[in-house]
C-alpha cells in the first residue's frame, strides 16, 4: 500500500468523527429539541481519542534535508537507511520497533544502526533489542555524525544513488515512512 503509515495514523481520527456523527444521529432521534448538546455528543469521541493519542507536529511531516556525506563516513554506497543513535537514548531504542515493522513490510529495505560512540560496549542494549534484525555498529566519527544530525537523535539517513536525505526524529512522520517504503518497493 502506498500510504500505509499515513492512512493508519489518520484512520482512527476519522472513525471517531464518524462515530460521533452516528451518536448525534441516534441522540437526535431520542431528543430532537436539545440542539446544542448534539455538538458535544459529536465531539466527545474525537476529543477523548485526541486526549489519549494527540496529533504532534511531526506526525504527518516529511521534512528532510538533502546532505552530502564526506568520503569514508559510510562503508557502503548501496541504497540503505541508516539510523543514527546515541547511547542510552529512549527514543532511539523505541525506533527499533518501527524499523522492524518497516522491514517486515519491505524486506528489500537495508537498515543499519550506527551508535555515535567509539566505545563498543555502548551498543549492547541496542544489540539485545535489535536481536539480529539489522546490523549495528559504533561510528568511527561520532562527532562528525552528531554535527550531521544537528544533535537530534535518532536521525534517519536515506542513502541512495540519487542523493542522501536526513530526517530528525520529530520529522520522520508517517509521510516520511511512506516515502522510504515507496523507494525500496
Amino acid at each position: 500500500m502506498l500510504y500505509f503509515w499515513t492512512l493508519s495514523k489518520i484512520t482512527p481520527y476519522f472513525l471517531t468523527i464518524v462515530g460521533g456523527l452516528f451518536l448525534t444521529y441516534l441522540f437526535s432521534k431520542i431528543s430532537g429539541r436539545i440542539r446544542f448538546i448534539r455538538f458535544f455528543i459529536w465531539a466527545v469521541p474525537f476529543g477523548i481519542y485526541f486526549i489519549l493519542k494527540p496529533i504532534y507536529e511531526g506526525d504527518f511531516s516529511n521534512n528532510y534535508r538533502e546532505i552530502s556525506l564526506k568520503k569514508g563516513l559510510i562503508s557502503s554506497k548501496e541504497d540503505q537507511l541508516l539510523v543514527i543513535t546515541i547511547p542510552g537514548c529512549p527514543f532511539c531504542m523505541a525506533s527499533i520497533q518501527t524499523m522492524k515493522q518497516i522491514k517486515k513490510r519491505v524486506p528489500t529495505l537495508k537498515v543499519k544502526y550506527l551508535v555515535c560512540s567509539s566505545d563498543s560496549l555502548t551498543i549492547k542494549s541496542y544489540s539485545r533489542e535489535i536481536n539480529g534484525s539489522f546490523p549495528i555498529s559504533t561510528t568511527q566519527n561520532p562527532t562528525e555524525w552528531a554535527k550531521i544530525c544537528q544533535g537530534k537523535f535518532p536521525s534517519y539517513v536515506l542513502v541512495t544513488k540519487n542523493g542522501t536525505r536526513i530526517w530528525s526524529n520529530d520529522n520522520f512522520g508517517s509521510l516520511a515512512k511512506d516515502e522510504v517504503e515507496r523507494y525500496f518497493n
